[in-house]
């Protein structure tokens, strides 16, 4: 895959993960697992490639992807504990640069993210006046520059700055302390 895929639950606005160029969807439909009702849309460009189920199936019958699958299936449960936890205790602004860092990343773009603050609410589970203002703020620091329905990044230590730092797993206060350090 190359793009960005957001998987939304049923009847929720949040987005719970994002599958990243490269990323793979749909192992847990190749052994039989279910799923539960929810909807997938690209929230960047996207491409993809679909591999026969039969093919499949042949290589999960080889002991290696059993545990391929395994570890697959707990980093991705981590990813939602983590994911989980950041919505809990992190600010909409926080939240919302951390999303643009990823989104960024994964569009592997110069010329910006096209995706307008509505599909950002959407996306983070707020309120469109909480992403505007968080925008605001971005910009206002040099983070971002913000034109209609596209965001580019201008500085990614400013974004980095903004950021909580759940994708590093290293959740342990250091973006409060920066922030505050920042407002000194």
């Amino acid at each position: 895959m190359n793009g960005a895929l957001g998987f939304f639950p049923s009847g929720r606005r949040i987005c719970v993960g994002v599958i990243p160029p490269g990323g793979v969807l749909g192992w847990e439909a190749a052994i039989g697992a279910t799923l539960h009702a929810h909807e997938t849309r690209a929230v960047l460009p996207t491409e993809g490639y679909v591999a026969p189920l039969k093919p499949v199936h042949a290589v999960l019958k080889d002991a290696w992807i059993h545990q391929f699958l395994a570890a697959y299936a707990a980093s991705r449960a981590r990813a939602l504990g983590v994911e989980a936890a950041c919505n809990a205790r992190h600010t909409a602004l926080q939240r919302l640069a951390k999303w643009i860092a990823r989104l960024n990343n994964a569009a592997g773009e110069e010329r910006g993210i096209s995706i307008t603050q509505g599909e950002l609410a959407n996306l983070l589970g707020l309120q469109r006046t909480s992403v505007n203002a968080a925008c605001r703020h971005l910009q206002d620091w040099g983070a971002v520059r913000i034109r209609r329905a596209r965001l580019v990044v201008v500085d990614r230590d400013a974004l980095s700055e903004a950021a909580c730092d759940c994708d590093a797993g290293q959740a342990d206060g250091a973006l409060e302390r920066r922030l505050r350090n920042r407002s000194n």
